[in-house]
């Protein structure tokens, strides 16, 4: 696995309640429904008071580096990224490495399992519900 991190240092100027951070963080929920080879994504805000702190972080996770450059690619990354520039500072790292070939398959078959096994426990609940 490849872990993407990001962090983000608002521009002078840019506040927490600012309309362009709430928008591209609605943006940033989207991507990973955009996405397909995004395999884990969390961002949100900085939760500890320091003024050496970031503001904003980002930990993405992908089953290789190139799936990473993919989503470096991606049509729809590209104006998430660019709505970031124009309001912080970015710094990042790529972590990890590439998970090999066979124990990816066990993992997307295992992530399929669950999945299917999660579709059929939420509809029991919602038939029980009714």
């Amino acid at each position: 696995m490849i872990q993407h991190l990001v962090l983000f240092r608002l521009r002078a100027g840019v506040t927490p309640d600012d309309p362009r951070l709430r928008a591209v963080a609605r943006a940033m929920d989207e991507l990973p429904s955009q996405i397909p080879v995004i395999q884990g994504w969390q961002h949100g805000r900085n939760l500890t008071p320091d003024a050496e702190a970031w503001d904003y972080g980002l930990c993405a996770m992908f089953d290789n580096q190139e799936d990473l450059h993919a989503y470096f690619e991606h049509p729809a990354h590209q104006p998430v990224l660019a709505a970031w520039n124009e309001i912080a500072t970015l710094a990042f790292v790529d972590i990890g490495e590439d998970t090999p070939p066979d124990l990816l398959a066990e993992i997307r078959r295992l992530r399929e399992a669950s999945r299917s096994s999660s579709t059929r426990k939420t509809r029991s609940r919602s038939s029980s519900i009714t």
